[in-house]
């Protein structure tokens, strides 16, 4: 399974902290971050879950960032791609 996430110039960094088959690849597409998720999901099953950490680059804050992603079409054998992709709000306290 392959999850996109944009990369946005608000961001510093962003590793992946946790997440048994997961890997994380930054440098492999300029406009997202990749996270790879290499074992075999059986059906009805899930992956386990990814735990990512960022940083937002000072003066650029607001008070909230919107992360977005989204699950490439067919990755995975999903037979319901209609439905891969989302959105959180990361409310920032300062």
């Amino acid at each position: 399974m392959t999850v996109r996430i944009p990369k946005d110039a608000r961001l510093r960094s962003l590793t992946l902290t946790g997440g048994s088959g997961w890997t994380l690849n930054g440098a492999v597409d300029g406009s997202n971050y990749v996270l790879t998720y290499s074992p075999i999901i059986a059906a009805g099953a899930s992956s386990s879950t990814a735990t990512l950490r960022f940083s937002l680059r000072p003066g650029l804050l607001t008070t909230r960032y919107t992360m977005a992603a989204s699950i490439d079409s067919g990755s995975g054998g999903d037979a319901t791609p209609n439905n891969n992709s989302g959105a959180d709000t990361i409310y920032v306290l300062i």
